[in-house]
């Protein structure tokens, strides 16, 4: 039996490597990101850009595995309840996805889906509350103290052009954080504060 096993094991890891094929791309364009949570009610996401690189290991024509490094923005304006003022918040991160790809076999336009985590990391940061329209002082960063890291899920759809060697790429995406980011100061309880939004793509790629 364990002699089946491990022979099934390497036949299978043997068709992998034969019809392995390694895809390098970059990729960039519109983001409308922002955050959702109790912390982010009345709010009005802003316009962003995203922009960064993938590489595929596709095991067939169907299926690969895509590991991506990107660069988020991410945006909002507040307006609050109880204030006239309007506060604008900014984290940028950047973003680590690992996805599971499945487009369609043949055809030169292959249209298909992915999904999976991402693990990001702050780049950067602005926080500026804005009193009947008159920016005050930015706060500093431990002021706002916005988390470091940041969890989440992707679920996209998109399209691949073969050019032989070459491919071309578009994708739509929705991102989910599942972290809070922010993590609260002495004396301030943090608040449910955690970041969502839609991305479009537009790319292009080798493969080898």
């Amino acid at each position: 039996m364990n002699t089946r096993f491990v022979a099934l094991i390497f036949s299978f890891l043997l068709f992998c490597s034969v019809q392995a094929q390694h895809e390098l791309g970059v990729k960039m364009g519109p983001s409308i990101m922002g955050f959702y949570g109790s912390q982010a009610y009345a709010t009005q996401s802003t316009g962003a850009v995203s922009a960064g690189a993938l590489y595929r290991y596709r095991i067939n024509e169907g299926m690969a595995f895509q590991m991506e490094v990107n660069y988020v923005q991410s945006g909002q304006i507040a307006l609050r309840r109880n204030y006239p003022n309007v506060r604008y918040m900014e984290l940028n991160y950047f973003q680590i996805p690992l996805l599971l790809h499945l487009r369609t076999k043949s055809g030169s336009i292959k249209p298909g889906i992915f999904t999976g985590p991402y693990l990001s990391s702050l780049a950067s940061h602005a926080y500026s509350p804005l009193y009947y329209n008159i920016e005050s002082s930015a706060y500093s960063l431990d002021q706002v103290n916005p988390s470091k890291l940041d969890l989440g899920w992707i679920l996209g759809f998109g399209v691949d052009y073969d050019l032989g060697p070459l491919f071309l790429m578009a994708d739509l995406r929705y991102n989910l954080g599942l972290k809070n980011l922010d993590n609260g100061n002495p004396g301030r309880t943090s608040n449910d504060l955690k970041q969502a939004g839609i991305q479009m793509n537009l790319g292009a790629g080798i493969r080898f």
